[in-house]
C-alpha cells in the first residue's frame, strides 16, 4: 500500500470515530425531549406499547391501549420494545431508554457491516466509506435518535446477512444458529425491513452453490448446504408468519382492531400499479426527498461515485446487489416509503454501500486522494443538509412545553386516576395523548366507519372494558375531519364541563350535564 492510500485510510478511520461521537451529541442534545416531533405518530405507539409492557402487561398479546378494549392490538413481536422496558426498569426516563436503545443499534450496525465486508473480501477503505456515509447521512442521524423500532430490525437483519454469507464461507455451527435468531429477531422487530436481505441472502447462496456444483462438490454435500441455507432463511420466515397469524387473531378481538390486521392493511402496505407506474411520485419522492435525506445536498456526487464501482470489474456484481437492496423494499412496500421518511431506514444502507464501493474502487486503483475528495464533498453535503432540515426539528424540541397533544395528555393525567381510561377525539388513532396521559383510551379516527363512531358516542363505556371514563380529550379544530359524523361528535361532546384545556384541546367531564 502506498503512502497516500496509508494516509487516507487513517483519515477515513478519524473521520468515521468524530461522526461516531457527533452522532452521541445529536442524541444527547435531546436525548430527555419529549417525543411530539416527526411522526410522533409512530414514535408514542411504540412508546405505549412499551410503558405498559412496563406496567407489568403481556408480551405476546401486548397492550397498546388506543382504541378501546380488549387492548392488545399487536402489529410486530415487541423485540425492541422489551429492550426499551429493561432498560427503563432501571430507572432511565422512557423517552430516554427508546432513543438510547435506537441509537445503540444504529452505531452497533457498524459491526455487522465490518464482518460482511471482510467476509466478502471487500477493501477496509470501501467499509470505511460505506461507514462515514451511513454515520452522516441524515436520515440516519435524525431517526437513530428517535423512539423507533427501525434500528433495531436494521441491525438483525445484517447482522443475519452477515452470519449466512459468513457460513457460506465455511463458517460452522455457531453461524448457523446464530443467523437464525438474528434473523428470526429481524423479522419478528419488523417484517418489511427483512425482505431485501433475504432477497441478496438467496441470490448470494445460489450464486456460491452453484460454483461448487461446477467445481465438483459431491451432491450429497451440496444437499447438506442446501438444508441449512434453508433453515437460515425459512425458519425465520416461518416463525415471523405465525407470528403475524397470531397477531391477527388477537386484533380481531377488538373491533377497532378488527381494521388493523395484514389483509386490511396490505393495500396500504403495498400500494397499487398506477402508483408504481406515476413518474411524478418517482420524481418527487425518490429524487426530491429520498436522496438529499439519504445522501445530502451533493446527492450527485454520490450518484456518479455508484458509477465508478459500476465500471469496475471487481466491485460492480457487489454494487449491482447494493443497488437492488436498495430498490425492493420501495418496490415492495411502495406506498409505505411514499409516506414514511423514516422506511428507509431499512434500505438507505444499500444505497450508502454503492457508493461507498465506488470510493473503494478508487482506492484500489490508485487513486486515493480522488477518493478522500469525493468522500468528504459527499459527507459535508450530508452534514449540512441535516443541519438545515433536521436540526430546526430538534431545535423545537426544546421548548416541548408548547405542544398542545404533550400538555394536555398532562393534563388528563393530573385530572383522572390511574384506573380510569380516556376518549379521545382530534388526533386520529394517535397514542401521543394516551401515552403522555398514561391511561387507557380509546382514541377516535375521522375515518372510522359510522356504526363504530356511533357505538362509541351512544354506549362509550362499552369499548373501554373494567376501566371507568375518566375524560374526554377533545381537539375541536379537528371536527371537519370527522365528515359525516360531525354532528355525532358534536352533540357526544355538548354540555359536558370543562376539567382542563390547552391550545384549542379540552379535557372535558366523562358526564354530560341535563
Amino acid at each position: 500500500m502506498d503512502r497516500d492510500a496509508a494516509f487516507g485510510l487513517r483519515v477515513m478511520q478519524l473521520a468515521l470515530i468524530g461522526l461516531c461521537v457527533y452522532a452521541a451529541y445529536i442524541l444527547f442534545i435531546g436525548l430527555t425531549f419529549p417525543i411530539v416531533d416527526n411522526f410522533y405518530f409512530r414514535q408514542t405507539q411504540t412508546a405505549l406499547t412499551t410503558y405498559w409492557l412496563l406496567q407489568g402487561g403481556p408480551w405476546f398479546a401486548y397492550e397498546t391501549p388506543v382504541l378501546g378494549a380488549p387492548w392488545a392490538i399487536p402489529f410486530e413481536f415487541p423485540v425492541f420494545q422489551l429492550i426499551v422496558a429493561g432498560v427503563g426498569a432501571l430507572g432511565v426516563p422512557l423517552d430516554a431508554a427508546g432513543r438510547l436503545v435506537n441509537f445503540l443499534f444504529f452505531i452497533a450496525t457498524l459491526w455487522p457491516l465490518a464482518l460482511l465486508f471482510r467476509t466478502l473480501q471487500l477493501s477496509r477503505a470501501s467499509y470505511l466509506a460505506t461507514a462515514i456515509l451511513f454515520v452522516a447521512s441524515p436520515l440516519y442521524l435524525y431517526w437513530s435518535r428517535t423512539f423507533l423500532i427501525e434500528s433495531c430490525a436494521l441491525f438483525f437483519a445484517l447482522f443475519w446477512l452477515t452470519l449466512l454469507v459468513r457460513y457460506l464461507a465455511g463458517g460452522g455451527l455457531a453461524c448457523v444458529i446464530g443467523a437464525i435468531v438474528a434473523g428470526t429477531l429481524a423479522v419478528l422487530a419488523k417484517a418489511t425491513t427483512f425482505p431485501a436481505f433475504a432477497l441478496l441472502g438467496a441470490l448470494y447462496a445460489l450464486w456460491i452453490l452453484a460454483g461448487r456444483l461446477r467445481s465438483g462438490e459431491s451432491y450429497s454435500r451440496l444437499l447438506a448446504a442446501v438444508f441449512v441455507i434453508g433453515c437460515i432463511g425459512l425458519v425465520p420466515l416461518a416463525i415471523g408468519t405465525v407470528w403475524v397469524a397470531y397477531s391477527d387473531h388477537v386484533k380481531m378481538a377488538n373491533q377497532f382492531g378488527a381494521m388493523m390486521t395484514s389483509s386490511s392493511l396490505a393495500k396500504w402496505n403495498f400500494g397499487t400499479l398506477d402508483q408504481r407506474l406515476t413518474a411524478r411520485l418517482w420524481n418527487e419522492v425518490l429524487i426530491g426527498r429520498m436522496a438529499p435525506d439519504i445522501l445530502g445536498y451533493f446527492f450527485v456526487v454520490g450518484v456518479l461515485l455508484v458509477g465508478v464501482g459500476l465500471v469496475a470489474p471487481r466491485r460492480r456484481w457487489a454494487v449491482l446487489a447494493a443497488i437492488l437492496g436498495f430498490f425492493t423494499p420501495i418496490l415492495l412496500f411502495f406506498n409505505v416509503h411514499m409516506v414514511h421518511s423514516y422506511y428507509q431506514v431499512a434500505n438507505a444502507i444499500f444505497l450508502l454501500a454503492a457508493v461507498g464501493l465506488g470510493v473503494g474502487s478508487l482506492f484500489e486503483n490508485g487513486h486515493p486522494r480522488i477518493a478522500l475528495l469525493g468522500l468528504a464533498v459527499l459527507a459535508g453535503g450530508q452534514i449540512a443538509f441535516f443541519n438545515a432540515s433536521y436540526r430546526p426539528v430538534i431545535k423545537a424540541e426544546q421548548v416541548p412545553i408548547q405542544d398542545r397533544l404533550l400538555r394536555i395528555g398532562l393534563v388528563a393525567r393530573e385530572n383522572t386516576r390511574p384506573d380510569q381510561s380516556l376518549i379521545v377525539i382530534g388526533d386520529d388513532w394517535s397514542s401521543a395523548i394516551p401515552y403522555y396521559a398514561q391511561r387507557k383510551s380509546l382514541a377516535v379516527g375521522g375515518w372510522f366507519p359510522r356504526p363504530l363512531v356511533e357505538h362509541v358516542v351512544t354506549d362509550p363505556q362499552s369499548l373501554l372494558g373494567d376501566r371507568p371514563l375518566g375524560g374526554i380529550v377533545y381537539c375541536a379544530d379537528m371536527l371537519p375531519g370527522f365528515g359525516d359524523n360531525q354532528k355525532l361528535i358534536t352533540d357526544f361532546v355538548a354540555r359536558r364541563a370543562v376539567i382542563g384545556a390547552y391550545g384549542g384541546c379540552q379535557l372535558l367531564s366523562p358526564q354530560q350535564g341535563p
